[in-house]
């Protein structure tokens, strides 16, 4: 019997991947509190089929607000840069990150021990 193989990519996201096009409805269910609930689970599962994965981070979501502010300059100049964030700078400005940054479930998914990290 010939033995397949899986190969499974995540994106890792929270909220930047859809920045452009956050509804209410994304911007209360996207939360840190939720997404490592998920996580937890995902590795859970993984673990339990013995499955490795490769997590691939967008970068600034593995940031915290402390790291972002004297790389914001990183975040761009061009036309695009201010379509695409607007609702991150929104948020930003009121003091809310959550879903914008979440470093802790990098570390999570680091200390599984199991996966391949990408950014």
């Amino acid at each position: 019997m010939t033995r397949g193989t899986i190969i499974l990519s995540l994106d890792c996201e929270g909220k930047w991947g859809m920045a452009d096009h956050l509804s209410p409805h994304h911007a209360a269910v996207i939360t840190n509190r939720n997404l490592a609930q998920v996580y937890a689970g995902l590795l859970k599962v993984l673990e339990r089929r013995r499955l490795r994965a490769t997590f691939a981070f967008v970068g600034a979501w593995t940031m915290n607000r402390d790291e972002y502010q004297p790389n914001a300059d990183l975040f761009g100049d061009s036309p695009e840069s201010h379509v695409w964030p607007r609702n991150f700078r929104a948020d930003l400005q009121r003091g809310v990150t959550d879903g914008w940054f979440a470093p802790e479930l990098l570390r999570t998914v680091v200390a599984d021990g199991r996966h391949e990290i990408a950014s």
